[in-house]
């Protein structure tokens, strides 16, 4: 299980790599001293291709993308810039960090991608407070696009996104990524195909009914899908599912907590035939099913417990299924880790080998 703050944000450790090799441990330097290893080169970071204060090639994105030839990677430096597009072209573009790099669409969207290959990280994106359909933070169309360390959501603007983002035929990665605040959907996905793994994310306040919103939180309408070890807490629907699988879809939902969310009809709606939702979550949801299957979809190792009916369709409480209290260790405050020794769902998952936690334990329920 794993503690989800409500922002995410990505780094890695660096250290030194101790290599074997066959020189007897002599010195194999270039410089002209004897002990193993004098040199003082240091690592300094990338060398910015954006930064708004002029200290790189180019102030903002827009430019820097104009300038570069396919394969390149950008590296933004923290900071607030434009939004801009992609189009027939395969790049790389690495902000700073999802709390330091900044890309504001103002009242268009802020990221357009199209007939592209990209891999976006380390972003926060907010984009026009419209609701007409089409409007977005980020845009995707007949595109291949990896996201890791991006936070999307609404920004300052008391309107809102009308979506977080909106796939079109694409096939999108994403990793560790916050969708917050959003006026509809946080993820939209539908028409013409494409594919969407998803993995580490965290979907919270998004589509308050009081904003006028009332869009899915999260809906896919794709060829295929795989969400797993994500989170969906917080949000306020109307009249419609908080996490929308349809029917003629196929994919996994696992691993997943979909906890203390408003309104809706079901907090997950599960269409596909061979769609399998497992390994979930799915509590407090007071308005709406738990778990609602049609079309033939398999939901197995799941609790669902305090929602308005926990099990719906197809799915029901059985040899695999739970009704019980998750005993999270502090919901309210973003810790829905198990407690140990009380939590029901510990060891409960698919106790199939593939499935086993990193201690070599059964899986566990939850994200």
């Amino acid at each position: 299980m794993l503690l989800f703050p409500l922002l995410i944000s990505v780094g890695c450790d660096s250290g030194k790599i101790e290599v074997a090799d066959d020189t007897g441990g002599r010195d194999t330097d270039t410089d002209s001293d004897t002990d193993t290893d004098t040199d003082t080169d240091t690592d300094t970071g990338p060398a910015y291709t954006v930064c708004g204060d002029g200290t790189a090639p180019h102030t903002e994105i827009a430019d820097a993308i104009d300038a570069a030839a396919d394969g390149d990677v950008l590296y933004v430096c923290a900071g607030e810039y434009a939004g801009f597009s992609v189009s027939g072209r395969t790049l790389t573009l690495t902000g700073d960090g999802s709390l330091t790099t900044f890309v504001d669409g103002d009242d268009t969207v802020a990221v357009v991608i199209e007939d592209s290959n990209v891999t976006l990280q380390g972003l926060s994106l907010t984009g026009t407070a419209d609701f007409d359909l089409g409007t977005s933070a980020l845009w995707i169309a007949q595109s291949t696009v990896s996201a890791a360390d991006l936070r999307i959501h609404d920004g300052d603007d008391l309107g809102g996104n009308a979506y977080g983002v909106l796939l079109d035929d694409s096939d999108s990665s994403w990793d560790h990524v916050t969708f917050e605040d959003n006026a509809l959907s946080a993820v939209f996905a539908a028409t013409n195909g494409g594919s969407v793994v998803m993995r580490y994310a965290v979907f919270t306040s998004n589509a308050p009914s009081s904003r006028g919103g009332g869009g899915q939180v999260l809906y896919l309408d794709v060829d295929d899908f795989e969400v797993s070890n994500s989170l969906v807490y917080g949000n306020e629907v109307s009249g419609t599912s908080l996490v929308d699988l349809r029917d003629g879809t196929d994919g996994w939902f696992y691993n997943a907590v979909v906890h203390d969310n408003v309104g809706g009809d079901s907090a997950i709606a599960a269409g596909g035939a061979s769609t399998v939702v497992e390994n979930c979550i799915v509590s407090l949801n007071p308005d709406a099913i738990g778990v609602n299957t049609y079309g033939g979809a398999t939901v197995q190792y799941t609790d669902a417990w305090g929602n308005e009916r926990n099990f719906g369709g197809t799915a029901s409480v059985g040899a695999t299924n739970l009704e019980a209290d998750p005993r999270f260790t502090n919901s309210a405050g973003g810790d829905f880790t198990l407690q140990a020794g009380f939590s029901p769902a510990i060891d409960a998952g698919n106790p199939l080998a593939g499935y086993n936690d990193a201690d070599g334990s059964p899986n566990d329920m939850g994200a």
